[in-house]
C-alpha cells in the first residue's frame, strides 16, 4: 500500500528512507475512521491533512519486522545488503510515553474504597484497574472479556484472552493466551461478579460498555485519566497502560524467565517486552 510491489533487490536505501517517512505519516485507526472511507492509504498521506499518526513505536516495529525479512533475503542470496539496518524513528518510544507505577501510585489508585465510590453505577470502574494490575492485559483486552472466558483448568481458575466472539479482537496472534487468576482477585470477589453476570444472562463481563470507533475501551480510558488526576497522579506518562509496564517490571525483578513473561503479556518476542516495556530503574 505504501511502496507498491517490487523485487527485493529494488528496495534500496532510498526506498527504505521513503518507507520510513510514509510510515511516520500513517493515520491511526485508518480502517475505522469515517473520514478515510473510500480513500487509499497513500491518498490520505499525500493529502497533507491533519490527523493523529501512528506512534514512533509502531513505525519502529514495522521497520524491525521488515528488516528481519530483509536479513532472510540477504542470507538466502536475494540481496547483497539489508537497506534497513540501523533505520528507525529515534523519538517518541513507548518507554518515553508511558511509565510504570510506583508503589505509592498503586496504593492510591487501587484504594478499594475509592474504587467502590467510583463504581457505584459502573462496576467496570472497580474491576478494570484491579484486572489491569494483576494481569497486565491491555485495556481493550479486558473490556471485551466474556463470562465464558473465565474457565477452570487443572483446578486453577483462569481467564482467557481470546477473540472467539464477534466483539473481540486481538492485537496479534501472540496476544491469545490463558492466564491464572491471581488469588487477590478471587478474594475480592471477581468470580462472584462473573457468576452474577452469568445469572443475568449477560454474555460480556461489562455489558454496559459501548464501542466508540470500534473500541470498547474508549470510555474506560477517558474515565481512568480523570480518576488518576483526581487521585493526585498527574504525570501524563502514567496511564492505564502503565499497569502493563508495572507487571513486566515486577516479573523481571522477581527473576521470572523472559520467555514466560513474553507469554504472560502476549508479546511476539522479548525484544518488544524488554526493549519497549518496563521503565523501572534497576537498583543494582
Amino acid at each position: 500500500e505504501l511502496m507498491g510491489d517490487m523485487p527485493a533487490e529494488a528496495f534500496d536505501v532510498n526506498q527504505a528512507r521513503l518507507l520510513k517517512d510514509r510510515l511516520s505519516r500513517c493515520p491511526q485507526y485508518f480502517a475505522l475512521l469515517p473520514q478515510f472511507k473510500g480513500k487509499t492509504l497513500m491518498q490520505v498521506i499525500a493529502s497533507g491533512g491533519t490527523y493523529k499518526t501512528i506512534t514512533a513505536v509502531t513505525v519502529n516495529n514495522r521497520l524491525r519486522k521488515l528488516s528481519a525479512f530483509m536479513n532472510w533475503c540477504k542470507s538466502n542470496g536475494y540481496i547483497a545488503d539489508n537497506p534497513l539496518v540501523g533505520l528507525k524513528v529515534m523519538t517518541g518510544s513507548a518507554k518515553e510515553a508511558r511509565l510504570s507505577f510506583e508503589q505509592h501510585d498503586l496504593s492510591t489508585l487501587l484504594n478499594l474504597d475509592a474504587l467502590k465510590a467510583q463504581a457505584s453505577k459502573h462496576p467496570w470502574r472497580y474491576w478494570l484497574p484491579l484486572l489491569g494490575r494483576f494481569t497486565g492485559a491491555r485495556l481493550e483486552e479486558l473490556c471485551q472479556l466474556h463470562v465464558t472466558d473465565f474457565v477452570t483448568l487443572q483446578g486453577i481458575h483462569c481467564v482467557r484472552i481470546d477473540d472467539g466472539h464477534d466483539s473481540q479482537k486481538l492485537k496479534n496472534s501472540s496476544s491469545r493466551r490463558t492466564l491464572p487468576i491471581h488469588p487477590a482477585l478471587i478474594q475480592l470477589g471477581l468470580l462472584d461478579y462473573v457468576d452474577s453476570q452469568r445469572t443475568q444472562n449477560s454474555d460480556r463481563l461489562f455489558p454496559e460498555l459501548e464501542p466508540v470507533r470500534g473500541k470498547l475501551g474508549h470510555a474506560p480510558s477517558k474515565w481512568f485519566s480523570r480518576y488518576r488526576t483526581k487521585m493526585g497522579i498527574t504525570n501524563p506518562k502514567k496511564t492505564f497502560h502503565s499497569f502493563r509496564h508495572t507487571l513486566i517490571d515486577d516479573l523481571r525483578d522477581a527473576g521470572v524467565q523472559d520467555s514466560l513473561i513474553k507469554r504472560i503479556v502476549g508479546h511476539e518476542d522479548s525484544a518488544v517486552t524488554f526493549g519497549v516495556y518496563g521503565s523501572r530503574i534497576p537498583l543494582k
